[in-house]
């Protein structure tokens, strides 16, 4: 297996969606539904990984209010979540 492949082996979308629920139930809705948008849904595992571990960076309660705000604004797109980051009262700082 190659070595970018090979931190999938321990990584399963249960394993995943456990993580992201105990940041906080958008943040695990938000995972589900990128899993689900590829074709295979080991697809999203770097990209839910990714999100989840911007709740160290930003805080729980802020990043499940971005995963919000993602979900009610289809279709999901990176830009349109960095951009949250960066709008002044859209997202609790604290």
């Amino acid at each position: 297996m190659p070595a970018h492949h090979r931190f999938r082996k321990n990584q399963t979308p249960q394993r995943i969606q456990a993580r992201a629920a105990r940041v906080g139930p958008n943040v695990a809705i938000f995972t589900d539904v990128v899993m689900r948008d590829r074709k295979h849904p080991e697809q999203g595992y770097r990209a839910c990984l990714g999100v989840i571990r911007l709740a160290g960076k930003f805080g729980r309660d802020r990043l499940d209010a971005v995963c919000r705000r993602a979900l009610e604004n289809e279709p999901l797109e990176r830009h349109w979540s960095e951009r949250q980051w960066r709008a002044p009262g859209l997202i609790p700082t604290s």
